[in-house]
């Protein structure tokens, strides 16, 4: 399991181990799968992690002001308090979105349809920032169970998505995500502090869910 520590991932060796852990198996295993149209993983660790970073700087600027204070108001004394799991697993996301490591090999492509088209870099994207996302709530149970001397069972532990008016499957909002990133990347790109608020929510439909 990867660690969950938000600033733990401006380490090339912590996100090395995401991206090795994470991020490569989900692009092989869509690669795999739709090996007959031609899709193909191309690694590019690097142009990730730089897109990674790009994104991060680019939250930190605008959630932290001239006075020093954080998003919720509070006096900052470290720069790591303004960055959690949900601003970083959007910065996974975007990232993906942006370096886009799976291709097509073929010359001659089918006619475009945006309705049809299979999203693959998007898949990716959106698998690994909840992956990640995953991880952090995991993180944050057990070391809340531990502070209060519970047991934590966590083997089974999932996160609980919201139904959409379309579907009562819990995928197919994690489908409509996938769609929503896809449409961006088409327009002006993927807004990372709007995904942020999108996982943060994600978590706190889960508690309520949870409770």
């Amino acid at each position: 399991m990867v660690d969950a520590h938000p600033n733990k991932f401006l380490d090339r060796k912590e996100f090395d181990k995401f991206y090795n852990c994470v991020i490569e198996p989900f692009a092989k295993s869509l690669q795999i799968e739709y090996a007959d149209e031609g899709f193909l993983y191309v690694e590019n660790r690097d142009g990730v992690f730089e897109a990674f970073l790009n994104q991060w700087s680019y939250i930190r600027l605008l959630i932290k002001n001239d006075n020093g204070y954080d998003e919720d108001g509070a006096k900052s004394e470290n720069d790591e308090t303004l960055l959690d799991g949900h601003k970083t697993a959007a910065c996974i996301t975007t990232a993906l979105a942006q370096v886009r490591i799976i291709t097509n090999s073929k010359v001659d492509h089918p006619p475009f349809s945006i309705h049809t088209s299979p999203r693959l870099n998007e898949q990716v994207a959106v698998l690994c920032g909840l992956s990640y996302l995953h991880s952090f709530m995991l993180e944050k149970r057990k070391k809340e169970h531990r502070e209060a001397g519970e047991e934590d069972l966590c083997d089974n532990f999932n996160i609980v998505f919201p139904k959409t008016s379309h579907s009562s499957k819990e995928n197919h909002y994690i489908e409509s995500l996938i769609r929503g990133i896809y449409y961006s990347s088409l327009g002006r790109g993927v807004d990372s502090i709007l995904l942020a608020h999108i996982y943060f929510y994600i978590e706190q439909y889960h508690n309520q869910c949870a409770k």
